[in-house]
């Protein structure tokens, strides 16, 4: 039946990991860490204490990563750095995996390398071996980043300019309402004066 086990019989492992790729892991590790502090079974030594096998990958050490002996070791190292540029720069120039990466591995940087709005057409970044030559993209990446930044500070300029220069018509126009109000306060101020110089002009005439 499908259900018998012999003793001879044996089962392959399974080992579940756990890979974040956040700034820091917060959450539990454990079955224990998931349960109240209070509760008799931590202590009760029935509780079988199940750990995750977590890789906080920004945060792996460089001896964590040099257990790794595929290109995965690349793409965690890639992945840690993005956040500096000038490293990232230099890794990639040192190490000859960069100018020859597989599609799935180059892909996987993108995504969690934090490359945003990042788009490739493979046929410009071929390389010698079949792969992508990920030196070649990351500099355009750095280059086009470069680019969209200047045309920020372009359309934030310009933006500031009209700002500035819509702030200058209001108060401009402000400066003249005033001015029309003191013409006018004036203009009264001298219709009053000449009222009054008539009604003194009545009074000495006695009528």
């Amino acid at each position: 039946l499908l259900y018998e086990y012999k003793k001879s019989d044996r089962i392959y492992p399974v080992v579940t990991i756990v890979l974040y790729y956040g700034d820091k892991w917060d959450g539990p590790k454990s079955i224990g860490d998931m349960l109240d502090a209070d509760t008799d079974l931590k202590s009760s030594g029935y509780l079988q204490d199940y750990r995750i096998n977590l890789i906080e990958v920004n945060n792996m050490s460089d001896e964590e990563l040099d257990r790794f002996q595929t290109d995965v070791k690349q793409v965690f190292k890639f992945i840690r750095n993005r956040k500096d540029k000038e490293k990232m720069s230099g890794i990639i120039e040192n190490d000859p995996y960069y100018s020859n990466v597989e599609k799935t591995a180059h892909d996987m940087m993108a995504v969690y390398g934090g490359l945003r709005g990042y788009k490739i057409n493979e046929a410009d970044y071929r390389s010698e071996g079949g792969g992508i030559n990920m030196c070649k993209a990351w500099d355009d990446w750095r280059e086009d980043g470069r680019k969209e930044g200047r045309e920020a500070e372009r359309i934030n300029t310009e933006r500031e300019r009209r700002r500035a220069e819509k702030a200058e018509a209001e108060t401009q126009k402000a400066e003249e309402k005033v001015k029309k109000a003191e013409a006018e306060t004036q203009k009264a101020e001298a219709e009053i004066k000449r009222l009054r110089d008539r009604i003194a002009q009545l009074e000495a005439a006695g009528m």
